[in-house]
């Protein structure tokens, strides 16, 4: 059985959750297994809900989206319990069968989520509870950078000197649409000479991209360590690094 966390933000509602999915399918399950982004579940709320529900949690990781569906795919979802994904992922996630029903009865914290948030996804509302909602932008050290960052069009036709000093996110969808996006077009666009121009500007700023992964969101992230002046990531990490460095 696999449950969906999608994307809002009460640990309250995380524990109800998880509560639900053990009580109603694992009465007596030892193990919840949760697929997950590294860094997303504080320690202290894993230990929490053990020692209340005594079962042991284990975390399973995934570095990208391609790389969740990849595992989803392989074990059709058969061997997680909770899986934290992206929203425009559950129509495929619900037609593959990979989802249970939510018991709703049984999280009544529900009720604190507004009801556009729970539909925003096509086939979300009742697999899928929106836990945490957030942006794709452009982080980067400010004194590496010298100009300041105002446009994805900067990210794609950098200054000479950010040649291999750019990380890009390893996913598909997102890749094409912030190119789309830079190139003044709706990044949900079915146009194929739009696409086409989207493909011809990244194959344009590969040669100064270092990586296509996702930079780590610790005091060893490269992009706190120097080692990159310029990345596309998600707003709530750019924050967190910031505590590590000011720039």
């Amino acid at each position: 059985m696999a449950a969906l966390i999608a994307n809002s933000t009460s640990r309250k509602l995380l524990i109800s959750l998880l509560f639900s999915i053990l009580s109603t399918s694992y009465s007596y399950a030892q193990e919840l297994v949760i697929l997950n982004w590294s860094d997303y579940m504080a320690p202290e709320l894993i230990k929490k809900f053990e020692d209340v529900h005594k079962v042991k949690i284990r975390e399973v990781y995934f570095n990208s989206d391609f790389d969740r569906d990849a595992m989803l795919l392989q074990s059709k979802g058969a061997i997680y319990d909770v899986v934290l994904a992206s929203g425009n992922k559950m129509a495929i996630y619900t037609r593959n069968s990979w989802l249970e029903p939510l018991t709703e009865k049984q999280i009544p914290n529900l009720n604190n989520i507004a009801k556009k948030w729970r539909t925003a996804y096509r086939n979300a509302d009742g697999y899928g509870v929106p836990y945490f909602w957030g942006s794709v932008g452009i982080g980067y050290r400010k004194d590496l950078v010298k100009e300041e960052i105002t446009s994805w069009q900067q990210l794609f036709e950098p200054k000479k000197v950010l040649h291999k000093r750019i990380s890009m996110i390893e996913d598909g969808r997102d890749l094409v649409g912030v190119a789309l996006k830079a190139l003044g077009y709706s990044l949900n666009t079915t146009n194929i000479k739009e696409i086409t121009q989207a493909e011809k500007l990244l194959k344009q700023q590969k040669p100064y991209v270092q990586q296509y992964s996702y930079p780590a969101v610790t005091d060893k992230s490269a992009l706190v360590t120097g080692k990159l002046s310029m990345s596309m990531m998600y707003n709530g990490d750019v924050v967190v690094l910031q505590d590590y460095n000011k720039n």
